[in-house]
């Protein structure tokens, strides 16, 4: 659920900047990504940390959150998911910047090609170091432009509950994981409904 992970964010970047918590405990669920970015206009190269909307470039992630390419808007009936599938389309993608005509102002991604100032490319993605904890965040809602009745994907996820290998993501660690803990959100709805947690 989209706020859960919100407060996550929340939590944990306030334990880091405001109560000084060791960084060794930090360090066990933060990790930052280095993005290999090719212009699609000069076919240059060039590497980024933790490429955003935002220019906050230097703050790391806590969550790797992925996006099915079906929306909801689309399917009526569920869709069956693979999570593998899933983290490699978040991990090797194509991305533009839209005009405002278009999606009013929206911006898929703050980057701009230094050589010729286009800004559209394809990016590489890899975990530079793999966090001992990976939370992960399925975005079922992703592409519902409603306000207040946000339409959520029906979705069954497929994944191997003991080894989760996204080694070939990884420039550092282990890239291996196994479930200990599944937050699951019902209703129709992405904003209304009952959140519920195995652990």
């Amino acid at each position: 659920p989209q706020d859960s992970i919100d407060f996550f964010n929340y939590m944990i970047t306030t334990i880091k900047k405001k109560l000084g918590f060791p960084e060794t405990h930090l360090n066990l669920t933060e990790f930052d990504f280095v993005d290999t970015i090719t212009c699609s206009n000069c076919s240059k190269t060039f590497t980024s940390l933790n490429t955003r909307k935002n220019n906050q470039a230097s703050d790391p992630f806590y969550c790797f959150i992925i996006k099915p390419r079906q929306r909801p808007d689309e399917c009526d009936e569920p869709v069956q998911l693979n999570l593998d599938e899933m983290i490699d389309d978040r991990c090797n993608y194509a991305f533009k910047n839209i005009s405002e005509t278009d999606l009013k102002g929206f911006k898929w991604l703050n980057w701009t090609c230094p050589n010729c100032q286009c800004h559209e490319g394809t990016i590489a993605r890899k975990i530079k170091n793999a966090p001992k904890y990976l939370f992960i965040n399925n975005r079922l809602d992703h592409g519902s432009r409603e306000k207040d009745t946000r339409k959520k994907l029906k979705a069954n996820l497929e994944f191997d509950i003991n080894n989760l290998d996204i080694s070939r993501h990884v420039l550092e660690g282990n890239g291996k994981y196994e479930l200990i803990a599944f937050m699951h959100h019902m209703g129709r709805w992405a904003k209304w409904g009952h959140d519920i947690s195995y652990v």
